[in-house]
């Protein structure tokens, strides 16, 4: 299943997809703390936005949304 969205919608998400990765570092500690639900919570998060990147098609460049109608 195709999904499409709307050049605001794309920069809405790849916005909030880059503040996730600033989670690894609560990510590590959850891992030295041996806290089993905070690390499958937060990995999931990071994983699934790399997902979104990598598999998704929203890519790695930062595109604002007046700039996606742009050539």
């Amino acid at each position: 299943m195709v999904v499409g969205l709307q050049p605001q919608e794309r920069a809405a998400l790849f916005s909030q997809i880059s503040a996730n990765f600033t989670l690894v570092g609560d990510l590590e500690l959850a891992m030295h703390k041996g806290d089993e639900e905070a690390r499958c919570r937060l990995g999931r998060k990071i994983s699934d936005g790399l997902r979104l990147m990598i598999d998704g098609g929203l890519g790695w460049k930062e595109r604002m949304a007046e700039q996606a109608g742009a050539p």
